[in-house]
């Protein structure tokens, strides 16, 4: 492309797809689009492509092995360096971080990092500002590292006195939370402000604080956030509302805006009954399923379960070992959470029998075995299965088992037998 402005304008709404694409968990679609933008000169989208690739340098670990992450992280940084090296000076400290995250990093890495660190403070604090609103921008729970709030704040305050309403939110989550001075009477005073101004955020943070002693008034600014497009204040809504009629309403139109954890909330009322809602397992069914498809991390293993089992609560919904495994796939991606280890069985069975995917054996030893060592429900039925499956390896097998284990689970004394 010849036309610089052309370029840079192909550049900036590919990052913006991509943008859109990453917050829709389309992983591959968001680095397939920052790829094309960075190519086109975005450095903005370099920086999040490196950025993916370290992520899933951490969530990932359970499928790949040292040398895969090892790739991963060496991608991460030399993504980030193009992002320095394409005028975004404060990406410097993103390199400090991948540099850090090297295998086995020596001393002298230590010090690379600190020296990178040292780039980035020089950087215009335009840039910095921009890149910690970047990483900030779409969290309802926004922490930033105390070292960059000098350069955050007086922006923020700058933009809420200009009438920037998210700065005037952000400012009021900062004093709340004590990562700046002032006091909850501060934080009330931001909010209203922001909610005077029309802020659906803002309403939604000042009618959570005051719901216990003025109900009415935080449904009133529940109602003026749902309105405004705030997914959250219409989940609230559901949770307050006295029938199934109007809880369901509101949880319809929070999952309209985006919030598809309100699935779960629907499917539970129709489990349960709750509200007066109608039993309807079916339907019930369909919304943790439809929760989990969004992102929700609450029922991605409900889901993974119900699929492997072919029933919910008793109803039968027919098995879908591909669904199974790739709601398992989506919850040991997590990390974390109660729900992990009933995706670590579930994926431990469909790697044994091959449902759903390839048959591995050692796959099926290695997560029976690390599902069997969690304090959960399933621990014990977990146990069962990896004792079948150690029994069929041979020792070579059942060393690069207990190797794999090791090497996922640093500091834990994951024994030398099955």
């Amino acid at each position: 492309m010849n036309d610089p402005v052309a370029a840079q304008l192909s550049a900036d709404r590919a990052f913006d797809l991509g943008h859109r694409a990453e917050l829709a968990r389309n992983r591959g679609e968001a680095i397939r689009l920052y790829e094309l933008a960075a190519d086109a000169g975005s450095a903005p989208a370099a920086r999040r492509r490196g950025l993916l690739a370290l992520q899933l340098s951490f969530s990932e670990t359970w499928r790949l092995g040292g040398d895969g992450i090892e790739a991963l992280r060496a991608e991460a940084e030399q993504w980030l360096r193009c992002a320095v090296a394409l005028g975004r000076e404060d990406a410097w400290e993103d390199v400090a971080f991948a540099i850090r995250c090297r295998a086995s990093a020596t001393p002298e890495d230590m010090i690379e990092s600190e020296n990178a660190r040292a780039r980035a403070a020089e950087a215009p604090a335009s840039d910095r500002v921009a890149r910690l609103l970047s990483d900030i921008g779409d969290s309802d729970t926004p922490s930033p590292a105390p070292h960059e709030l000098p350069t955050l704040l007086p922006w923020l305050t700058s933009a809420d006195e200009r009438g920037d309403t998210w700065a005037t939110w952000l400012l009021g989550r900062l004093v709340d939370s004590g990562d700046a001075p002032g006091g909850q009477a501060l934080a009330l005073s931001h909010w209203q402000r922001g909610a005077e101004r029309g802020d659906a955020r803002c309403a939604f943070e000042l009618g959570l604080r005051i719901e216990k002693k003025k109900k009415k008034e935080a449904t009133a600014l529940y109602e003026r956030s749902a309105a405004g497009g705030f997914g959250l204040a219409a989940l609230r809504l559901g949770h307050l509302a006295k029938t199934w009629k109007d809880a369901e309403r509101w949880y319809l139109r929070a999952i309209e805006l985006g919030r598809t954890d309100a699935g779960i909330d629907i499917a539970r009322h129709l489990t349960s009954g709750a509200k007066g809602a109608p039993v309807d397992l079916a339907r019930a069914s369909r919304g943790w399923e439809l929760a989990a498809e969004g992102g929700a991390s609450g029922a991605i293993a409900v889901a993974a379960e119900m699929f492997d089992e072919g029933e919910f609560a008793g109803h039968p919904i027919g098995r879908d070992p591909v669904k199974a495994r790739r709601f398992a796939e989506q919850g040991m991606d997590l990390g974390s959470g109660e729900g992990v280890p009933r995706c670590q069985f579930v994926m431990a069975k469909q790697l044994a029998t091959g449902e759903g995917g390839p048959v591995d054996r050692e796959g099926a030893a290695l997560w029976s075995r690390v599902a069997a060592r969690r304090s959960d429900p399933v621990s014990e039925r977990a146990r069962v299965l990896h004792e079948e499956i150690w029994g069929s390896l041979d020792d070579a097998a059942r060393q690069r088992v207990i190797e794999r284990d090791r090497e996922l689970h640093p500091g834990v004394d994951v024994g030398e037998s099955g």
